[in-house]
């Protein structure tokens, strides 16, 4: 295999699905306090429950976005995360530490979500829970983190569930 990339799972989907909502009846409230078109009877009749609605969908929509575009992509050489915020890719040989966030641990169905660490630039969080693939995408950066860099510290709870690398992704790995 020559390269592991993420595919959004049931968790991704299931958040944006929630955040779109709430964004789409903000939306409908902001525009049914300029007109009053939705709900004649004066549903969102003060001006301080429309600015709370237009605060919230300008909040959420980001979120969205960056949930849309989240893609993260795991090579011999190279981590690569795309989103709304930008790419940053990332030579595998610079990871130093690979540790699981505090506070979310493991989610039914989804994977932990991880810290990496490098040697001269900021940390970068995988947000492991969106995607389908997570225990794959997991292994993948393992297994290069490990073959690029002996040394690279890993938490504990990633080598008890996953155990120690080759796992046989990068199958010509050298």
């Amino acid at each position: 295999m020559k390269k592991v990339v993420s595919h959004k799972g049931v968790a991704g989907y299931g958040l944006l699905l929630s955040l779109s909502g709430f964004a789409g009846l903000a939306l409908i409230a902001v525009i049914d306090h300029a007109t009053g078109i939705f709900f004649p009877l004066q549903f969102s009749h003060t001006i301080n429950r429309s600015v709370f609605f237009t605060i919230l969908f300008l909040g959420l929509s980001p979120i969205i976005l960056w949930l849309l575009t989240l893609k993260v992509s795991v090579n011999k050489s190279y981590l690569i995360s795309k989103s709304l915020f930008g790419r940053r890719e990332i030579p595998v040989v610079t990871i130093s530490e690979i540790s699981i966030s505090n506070g979310t641990g493991w989610i039914p169905f989804s994977g932990y979500n991880l810290i990496l660490y490098f040697e001269e630039d900021e940390g970068m969080a995988i947000t492991n829970t969106f995607f389908w693939n997570s225990h794959n995408l997991t292994k993948a950066i393992l297994e290069v983190a490990i073959n690029a860099n002996p040394s690279v510290s890993i938490d504990p709870v990633l080598i008890d569930t996953y155990g120690f690398p080759p796992y046989g992704i990068f199958t010509n790995f050298k």
